[in-house]
């Protein structure tokens, strides 16, 4: 690795531990680790793993996991032993293989391919708007544009790490965004509504929905805008259905 890119990772490292307020500080004393009551985490599951995967597909998608996608991908970090944040995420990407590729799986998927068909800048500049509802600042987009032209970081990584350093109504606005995606997540809770939820067409429709969400959105007032979306990737669903039927029926015919 050329030493220009390791200085660059060592800032954008740098630059995370920043964001969410890392420091040193002083060791513990003997005394104070003496005083220090001894807890006993539990193990985790995967579902401990969801909010974490839905960060991932809000950052690099703009729209809420699929239920599958996020099993999958909750299960696969839980093998992984990967960290449940996205902080730690962001930052096990460079150490853990297993997290490398299953955050990589987002960059080099179909999805992907088709959504960011443009140059790193065009791309970066998406993201920002994924989770922020803005363009990115110059600044701020030659910075991880840079980071991905030299290697030091793949776009997907750069997505997460964008979205680990959010601070202030930029850190508000994700959150509100993560509990609309969580809820519609959690209201595709049959197997039609599961299967409406499938393919570019539906992709972006949902992905139009949670764009709409903003700093004044009040996300316990959300649930019927989410359930309109839904009927109407099921009701999409249901037509394509018939005119799949039909086409098939006078294809028949025709033999």
């Amino acid at each position: 690795m050329k030493t220009s890119t390791m200085h660059l990772l060592a800032c954008v490292c740098a630059g995370l531990l920043s964001a969410c307020g890392g420091q040193s500080g002083e060791s513990p004393r003997p005394t104070q680790l003496a005083a220090t009551t001894t807890t006993v985490t539990a193990a985790l599951v995967a579902t401990d793993y969801n909010p974490v995967v839905q960060r991932v597909y809000v950052a690099y998608f703009g729209r809420p996991a699929d239920p599958a996608g996020q099993v999958f991908f909750a299960n696969n970090y839980l093998a992984a032993n990967a960290p449940t944040d996205i902080m730690g995420v962001s930052q096990a990407y460079f150490t853990n293989p297993a997290v490398t590729a299953l955050v990589d799986a987002f960059g080099t998927s179909q999805e992907s391919r088709d959504l960011y068909p443009g140059e790193n800048t065009v791309f970066v500049n998406a993201i920002y708007r994924n989770l922020f509802n803005r363009d990115a600042d110059i600044a701020g987009r030659d910075f991880w544009v840079n980071a991905i032209n030299v290697g030091a970081m793949t776009r997907a990584s750069a997505a997460i790490s964008i979205m680990a350093g959010a601070q202030g109504t930029d850190a508000e606005l994700i959150d509100k965004k993560l509990r609309v995606a969580s809820d519609f997540t959690l209201a595709l809770n049959t197997p039609q509504r599961q299967q409406a939820y499938s393919g570019l067409a539906a992709n972006a429709i949902v992905r139009a929905m949670l764009a709409t969400v903003t700093l004044a959105t009040d996300v316990n007032a959300f649930g019927p805008t989410i359930e309109a979306t839904i009927n109407e990737l099921v009701n999409a669903g249901n037509i394509y259905s018939q005119v799949h039927q039909i086409i098939q029926l006078r294809c028949v015919g025709c033999h």
